[in-house]
């Protein structure tokens, strides 16, 4: 019991290390929040702004050619990663917003024109669109984004099912069951390959100067170790189940040294047990018995003596 509890200890620790390897720091999976973008808020010094992207109070503002891109470069790891973003928007006229996936060997500086991606997600004017690389995938249609009313999206890659999908919602805490547009696609050969870039730019060529961002966040769903069980491991099928009969008091429960010490005690005890065995077989059973030797008597010799006492008892007769 004592030995499968330490063993059970010891697989713990090194798969908890193990997955803090596919962790960001402090062993929690990569993600950031931004509820506004102040120009005096921590926000400031993660958040590049490109082209004419601008702060304006507490939001971003595109017109268009601006990018907003978070700086650091994200890293997906395991197999079949996803990633999920969410964010408040409002979009004014003709225009609209995209939040791009890029590799970050992409000239990010450079406003004019597509912006090389992995995956890109527009919302403009009436519809939804999702582009993977510079093709068009899908487009929903029949809707008000340009209302300049405040709208909330949830953009999610589930890297298992291999599925991306859309979301769109007056209300931040409401977030609709059904995606409002759901694409199939893998991923997974392409974002292990190298760091990726997020952000937002300005999508289509009309100019309005009221596309605005007002909270962002997004996170990395990792994906499973490479050569390790998907699934979480049960700790139950690690234990042994103590028995009816708990062990006698005596047993050294805390000191595993002691048990080592009564296995080789037992192995010493063993092998003087079949020794003394040995010795008994080959003294008892396998040597023949020490005995005087009898010598047998002739019949010759018999047969004489019976001769020499006739010959006597004539002798006396005569």
């Amino acid at each position: 019991m004592e030995i499968s509890f330490l063993a059970l200890l010891a697989l713990i620790f090194f798969s908890s290390s193990f997955h803090l390897c596919y962790s960001s720091e402090g062993g929690r999976l990569f993600h950031f929040a931004f509820d506004s973008f102040d120009k005096n808020r921590t926000s400031a010094s993660k958040i590049a702004l490109y082209g004419d992207a601008e702060v304006v109070g507490s939001a971003l503002r595109v017109s268009s050619s601006g990018r907003i891109v978070y700086e650091e470069p994200i890293r997906f790891l395991g197999r079949n990663p996803g990633f999920s973003t969410s964010f408040s928007f409002s979009i004014v006229g003709g225009g609209g917003f995209a939040f791009f996936l890029s590799p970050s060997s992409a000239r990010i500086d450079l406003v004019d024109g597509i912006l090389p991606s992995v995956v890109i997600v527009g919302l403009e004017g009436n519809h939804v669109e999702i582009y993977v690389g510079s093709d068009l995938a899908v487009k929903s249609s029949d809707l008000v984004l340009n209302s300049g009313e405040k709208l909330h999206s949830w953009i999610d890659y589930n890297g298992t099912s291999g599925r991306l999908e859309v979301r769109v919602s007056k209300s931040r805490v409401l977030r609709p069951t059904d995606g409002l547009v759901s694409y199939p696609i893998d991923l997974s050969n392409v974002l292990w390959r190298e760091e990726m870039l997020v952000g937002f730019s300005s999508w289509t060529g009309n100019f309005s100067k009221n596309n605005s961002l007002y909270s962002w966040a997004f996170e990395i769903n990792h994906g499973a170790p490479y050569l390790m069980h998907s699934e979480p491991l049960d700790p139950n099928a690690f234990l042994v189940r103590p028995r009816e009969t708990p062990p006698p008091a005596h047993a050294a429960r805390n000191h595993p040294w002691v048990i080592l010490i009564a296995l080789v005690v037992a192995a010493a005890f063993g092998s003087m047990v079949t020794f003394f065995t040995l010795f008994v077989w080959f003294a008892v059973v396998a040597r023949r018995p020490i005995a005087p030797e009898k010598y047998p008597v002739h019949p010759e010799e018999v047969v004489y003596e019976k001769i020499e006492q006739v010959k006597d008892a004539a002798n006396a007769k005569s």
